[in-house]
Order: C-alpha cells, then sequence, then structure tokens
C-alpha cells in the first residue's frame, strides 16, 4: 500500500466526489478511479457507494472505518519524519540545517527522488524534510514553514490566485540524473 494512495483516498472522501478530487489533485479522473479501485481491492472492502440522487459517492461503512486509519497513518507518518530530524532536546541532530520541501504527489513519484540525491551530493550540511500534499493544499496551506520551498504542478492562473506563493523557475541542469 502506498502512502499516496491513501491520500487520495481522504481527498476523495472529504469531497464526495470522484471527478472534483481528481480536479483539485491534477490528476485524471480515470487515474485516481483506478488507485482507489486497487486500494479498495487490496483491502478486501468496498470504500464508497454511489449516492442515489447521482450527487456523488459516500463511504461504506468500512470506508469510514478506512478513513480514520487513514487520517491516523498520515499524521503519524508526519511526526515520524519530524521525530527522526530531532535529538531528545527537540533540536536537528547531526548539526544539519533542516529544510522543508513541500512537493505535489506527480514530485514526489517522478523527479525528486533524483534531486534529493543529488543535492545530498552537492550540499551535505542540508538535511530535506519532504511533506507530500495536494497541489490544491499547496495553495491553500496556511502552515509553510517560512524556510520552505514547494514544488507543485499547477497552472498558472491558479497560481496567480494565492498571495503567499510566487512563481520562480528552477534549472537543475547541474543536477541532472540519467
Amino acid at each position: 500500500m502506498r502512502f499516496q494512495a491513501l491520500f487520495y483516498f481522504i481527498q476523495v472522501a472529504n469531497i464526495g466526489s470522484i471527478s472534483q478530487a481528481a480536479e483539485q489533485l491534477y490528476i485524471t479522473q480515470q487515474g485516481l478511479s483506478r488507485i482507489l479501485s486497487s486500494l479498495s481491492h487490496e483491502l478486501g472492502v468496498p470504500l464508497f457507494i454511489r449516492k442515489r440522487d447521482g450527487s456523488g459517492i459516500s463511504l461504506t461503512p468500512q470506508g469510514q472505518k478506512v478513513l480514520t486509519y487513514a487520517k491516523e497513518v498520515q499524521q503519524s507518518y508526519s511526526e515520524f519524519i519530524e521525530t527522526l530530524h530531532q535529538d531528545s532536546h527537540g533540536q536537528r541532530k547531526s548539526g544539519k540545517s533542516l529544510f522543508t520541501l513541500y512537493a505535489s504527489p506527480l514530485f514526489c513519484i517522478s523527479i525528486l527522488p533524483q534531486i534529493l540525491c543529488a543535492l545530498q551530493i552537492q550540499m551535505p550540511q542540508i538535511g530535506f524534510h519532504v511533506q507530500e500534499y495536494s497541489p490544491l493544499r499547496l495553495l491553500n496551506e496556511t502552515e509553510l514553514a517560512s524556510d520552505s520551498l514547494c514544488l507543485v504542478n499547477i497552472p498558472d492562473f491558479e497560481l496567480k490566485k494565492s498571495e503567499r506563493l510566487q512563481r520562480h523557475e528552477i534549472y537543475f541542469s547541474e543536477f541532472v540524473v540519467s
């Protein structure tokens, strides 16, 4: 099971519509449906049922249980990662500066691993804490660390709605891994 599948499940459950969730996550409805179907098959329980009036979907009783645990898993994972980077006094371990990197799922599964490997070689004194958020959550999140970077795939018209985020072209030509 992938954390991304649980995250997508949480998003769909909160929104109540696969098509609307897919739009907000910037993925195709078919791709999201496939991910949810695989998760349901893996868990061996139906997660959603269609509403009779055709206005969307709702959680099955098993889906409600899965949602509760999925949220706990997501929270525990975030706390686990944060704990790894702190010593017993709440200070960062190993004297490394810790830099928070927020990324959309697309970046987390595509180019981010190669970028992080290259950055660790170039800047071993810096530790990276990666948080995976949906593009929409990154736009609306108010608790982003001030010394952070967001890697997100969103159209420019959506970015213009955010007062806090700025668009910067980033070139990683020296970090290209083939």
